[in-house]
């Protein structure tokens, strides 16, 4: 596969390589020396998908995350990969509430008692890919050879109403421990980062940092704080008033100057 050749990195906006480009259609040679190179995900390229793959993280995270035309810098989980504003978490822990896109589904002839979920990020020979034997991007994850691959809550707990408190796929749970057993099906589906559950760290939570508030992982914006008004001392409202009160004589005397010339004239 090629790679596209940009002189500057282009802000904000998404491009991968795509073998199916032809010259004139929407986005592709997008560095102007590789009709391969396509612009994707955003702006007037909005309606063409960009992969999950450009995103770029300096270590794979455990949440999930995906390619997000809609965020805007503050949105919650979005600018993941601390480049591209797009690139947004979702799905577990913290961002529970952010709906991952659809995936596609495994398929087993009886249930295996390892975890598994749908990675669109698996490529041959990647840990725990092509679990079924028949579709590569069904991955193992969070038990035995696959502990190493977390597992996202979002696949793989089962609530019948989503709740809101922050939950994630916790491979060391076991019913009885604080948070254990969320949907009441999973014991590894646990609650975490608010009351009665503030104990329970929530991955990529900070050591140390505030818990989120109850419901916070399902809103989708970040609050927007309220201006501030800053009260002024009485002197320097009676400046103030010194100083419009000269502005407008200077634009009237201004303005009768202008009168008397166009009369002249």
């Amino acid at each position: 596969m090629g790679t596209c050749e940009f002189q500057g990195e282009p802000m904000n906006q998404g491009y991968f390589w795509d073998p199916s480009c032809r010259q004139g259609m929407l986005g592709c040679n997008a560095d102007g020396r590789h009709v391969e190179c396509r612009f994707c995900g955003s702006g007037v390229y909005s309606s063409i998908s960009c992969p999950v793959g450009i995103c770029r993280f300096p270590n794979n995270p455990m949440v999930p995350y995906f390619w997000d035309p809609m965020c805007y810098l503050g949105m919650l989980g979005c600018k993941a990969d601390g480049i591209h504003l797009q690139c947004r978490f979702c799905g577990d822990s913290v961002y529970s509430g952010i709906q991952c896109p659809s995936t596609g589904s495994c398929s087993f002839e009886q249930s295996p008692g390892t975890p598994y979920f749908w990675d669109s990020r698996c490529r041959q020979g990647m840990l725990g890919c092509l679990a079924d034997g028949i579709h590569e991007q069904c991955r193992f994850c969070g038990q035995g050879q696959y502990a190493q691959i977390p597992c996202p809550a979002y696949q793989l707990c089962t609530f019948a109403t989503e709740p809101s408190a922050p939950y994630f796929w916790d491979p060391e749970c076991f019913v009885g421990k604080l948070g254990c057993n969320a949907d009441g099906i999973h014991a590894q589906c646990r609650f975490c980062g608010v009351p009665p559950y503030q104990d329970v760290r929530c991955p990529g939570q900070a050591a140390g940092a505030s818990s989120p508030q109850a419901g916070s992982a399902y809103s989708a914006f970040a609050p927007i704080s309220k201006p501030q008004v800053t009260s002024l001392a009485s002197s320097s409202v009676s400046e103030l008033k010194s100083c419009l009160s000269s502005h407008i004589i200077d634009v009237a005397r201004a303005l009768v100057k202008h009168r008397l010339v166009k009369a002249q004239a």
